[in-house]
């Protein structure tokens, strides 16, 4: 016996099942609903669904009565590159332009004085820096990037976007350079941002704990005394002595 199915039942039920599959993979986190499920490489979310891969973005404003026809992208404006929140995603052509594209990015700014910090409006990663689409393709880039692009053209081979103020969220082409890896590694111990001593989550012992050790074991202290007392090996209490570690100390 062959069961008539109208095209609206039909379509009712499957709008249904991905609903309820989408729902399963999204979380509310501040004003964002953001997409939990499979995410690629270049970080956009996707939801496989009936033999297809679905973009989540698409399908939150298939389920909000907003469908994307072919040449369009949705964006978040919230600048959280996993925001499914349909009144966050804003639909454009694929083939926007470059005028457009400067416009957008400035938008999200905050501009001050010339030599001041220009600090992203938008989304945040966990490090505190800007994340924007970029130009071409598609998943984020750290804003402070493009920023460099966008005012002095291409990033040299092999290099880094480095910020002369220290400050992640800034955009200001004043305050970023071109540098390679090593720079900004010996500008990180410069000017003491990279981690030592106490602050290294593996460390056993405090600076005032090291302290102690150097003064010790330069008066002459036996290092397997103090190696005893503080629970640590030899070799790192003649680390201490010796300066080969907790260099930071006085």
């Amino acid at each position: 016996m062959v069961v008539a199915v109208s095209f609206f039942h039909y379509n009712t039920v499957v709008k249904k099942s991905l609903r309820e599959l989408f729902e399963k993979r999204v979380v509310r986190q501040g004003e964002c609903a953001v997409w939990q499920g499979l995410v690629t490489t270049r970080g956009l979310g996707v939801l496989p669904f009936r033999g297809t891969l679905r973009t989540a973005r698409s399908v939150a404003l298939e389920l909000a009565g907003r469908k994307t026809e072919r040449g369009q992208y949705a964006h978040p404006t919230c600048g959280n590159p996993l925001c499914v929140k349909p009144e966050h995603l804003e639909v454009t052509h694929c083939g926007k332009t470059a005028k457009d594209y400067v416009q957008r990015f400035w938008s999200k700014v905050e501009k001050r004085g010339p030599y001041e910090c220009w600090l992203w409006q938008a989304y945040c990663d966990p490090r505190g820096y800007g994340r924007f689409p970029p130009p071409k393709g598609r998943g984020e880039q750290q804003a402070h990037r493009i920023a460099y692009v966008l005012s002095f053209g291409p990033i040299p081979p092999g290099q880094q976007v480095l910020h002369k103020c220290d400050n992640p969220p800034c955009v200001n082409p004043n305050h970023l350079r071109s540098g390679t890896d090593c720079e900004n590694q010996q500008d990180k111990v410069a000017k003491r941002r990279h981690v030592f001593g106490e602050r290294c989550r593996l460390a056993k012992l405090v600076d005032a704990q090291a302290q102690d050790i150097l003064r010790r074991g330069l008066a002459g202290e036996r290092t397997g005394k103090l190696a005893q007392e503080y629970g640590v090996s030899k070799n790192t209490i003649r680390g201490i002595v010796k300066r080969r570690t907790w260099r930071h100390l006085s």
